[in-house]
């Protein structure tokens, strides 16, 4: 249980299978396991045992993490573990949408200082809660959930200048290495 899963393996067809929803998944090529791993390219590297797997699509994760599982119900590491990246995945989903509408408005013209005050706080609180969870706000939260998954989550998502244009406008640092 402590091997690594074989590379275009059972268990790498599969957590790509369930990342891709294919009906063709038995087919398909995954993708290359030490670039879909993000326990492999983890910096600081991951101390996780090699059987350890958090499977990972442009906007897609999936978790194997067979030294978790267990045959009593009051352990619940592995259920909390995707709770947490669960929710903070769909957060950073949720942020980016609201980012992402908010740059098309200002590209059609609406200044910034025109947005409502409403719309105005939610955006600047997206841009603020983005970076916390990208890693990269000194001084924020140390109860904020982080995870090298959301920052992956992010720079794949292709949408790092819009949320910098957002953070810029209203007066944070951009996000960084």
């Amino acid at each position: 249980m402590n091997a690594p899963p074989a590379d275009k393996g059972e268990i790498h067809r599969v957590l790509h299978a369930v990342t891709k929803w294919s009906m063709s998944w038995e087919q398909d090529a995954p993708l290359d396991f030490k670039e879909s791993n993000l326990l492999v390219k983890t910096q600081p590297p991951s101390t996780a045992p090699p059987s350890h797997v958090l499977y990972a699509t442009k906007r897609r994760r999936a978790i194997w993490f067979p030294a978790l599982f267990t045959k009593g119900w009051r352990i619940h590491s592995l259920n909390c573990y995707h709770r947490n990246l669960l929710f903070a995945s769909l957060q950073v989903e949720s942020l980016l949408g609201l980012v992402l509408g908010t740059e098309k408005m200002l590209k059609g013209g609406i200044g910034f200082a025109n947005l409502c005050p409403p719309h105005e706080q939610c955006v600047r609180n997206a841009g603020s809660i983005l970076g916390r969870l990208y890693g990269n706000d000194p001084g924020s939260d140390p109860d904020t959930y982080r995870s090298w998954s959301l920052k992956v989550q992010i720079d794949q998502s292709g949408h790092v200048v819009a949320i910098n244009k957002i953070r810029g406008h209203c007066g944070m640092k951009p996000l960084g290495p």
